[in-house]
Order: structure tokens, then sequence, then C-alpha cells
């Protein structure tokens, strides 16, 4: 059975989005202060709507949609929708995504924006199937310096990269 229900601001629910989230985005999780503290700062004057989605009573997505703070025009809202990969296939992201239509029809939104990760091709293909296409794209690139030593680098000088020594 499936089961849509309002988010509820409390530890549990923030558990199910950092828990869902971290599923997807393993290599950049956020954690239940991390999602607290982002709606702490979300400005009160700015929509910001979100639902958790359950398949047989356990909490397996959620979606979401907000104005975004670049843009205090209701008539722009960006939608997030977000299923734990064990649960995907199953019908909860569009489930979510209809009520997400529904929820945000008093905005009347000319321009309905979604963010999807560019290696995520699941979340992409859902995105071209409910009618969205690509505008932009932004990529994110991280560099592990753990194990960086510095030392053959302090030895150049600034002109032409010639050693000091």
């Amino acid at each position: 059975m499936m089961t849509i229900r309002p988010f509820r601001r409390d530890e549990t629910d923030y558990h199910v989005m950092a828990t869902v989230y971290g599923a997807l985005v393993p290599d950049a999780p956020l954690n239940t202060a991390e999602w607290r503290i982002r709606d702490e700062l979300h400005n009160p004057q700015l929509a910001l709507y979100r639902v958790i989605g359950e398949i047989d009573g356990v909490a397996a997505g959620y979606a979401e949609y907000y104005q975004p703070t670049w843009c205090a025009d209701p008539s722009y809202i960006e939608v997030s929708v977000y299923v734990h990969p064990a649960y995907q296939g199953r019908g909860l992201g569009t489930a979510l995504w209809q009520h997400l239509q529904q929820a945000w029809q008093q905005y009347r939104p000319r321009y309905v924006l979604a963010k999807v990760r560019e290696d995520w091709q699941t979340g992409f293909a859902f995105a071209i199937r409910h009618g969205f296409h690509e505008q932009r794209r932004v990529w994110t690139s991280r560099l592990d310096v753990t194990d960086f030593d510095p030392t053959p680098l302090s030895r150049r000088t600034r002109t032409g990269g010639r050693t000091a020594d």
C-alpha cells in the first residue's frame, strides 16, 4: 500500500530525508541536523512544501517544492522527488510527483524547475517522462586531497616553476 503524508519536521522525518538522500548521493550525504538547518535558513516568506512517501508503512521517499531564494516570484518553483533506490520502479515517484502538482496549484506556476544529477539515469529518465527537458548542466567536481603531499610544490618559485635550490 502506498501512502503520501505531510512532512512533520520532526527527527523521524528528517532522518527519512537523510537516509533517502544519502542512498542517492553517497558522495555528499546530508545528515538530519544539516536538513533541519537548511529548513531553518529558508526564507519563511517563500513557499516550502514537503511530503513523505511510504510503501507498506516504510518511508521510502520524499518530495518537495519551493520558491528558489533567487526568485521571490511565486510563478517560479523548484521541485525535487527522491525515492530510495531499493524502492524505485514501484510508482512512488510518480505518486509523489502527482501530489506535488496538485499542491502547487495555488501558485499557478509558469516555470517548474527540477534539478537532477547527471549521474542519476533513473531520475533523469523520470524527469523526461514527466515533461522536463534539459536547460542547463552543472558539474560537480571533487578532489580527494587526504593523501596529497605538498612538499615537492613548496620548493617551487613563482617564476617559471623552477626549483629554488
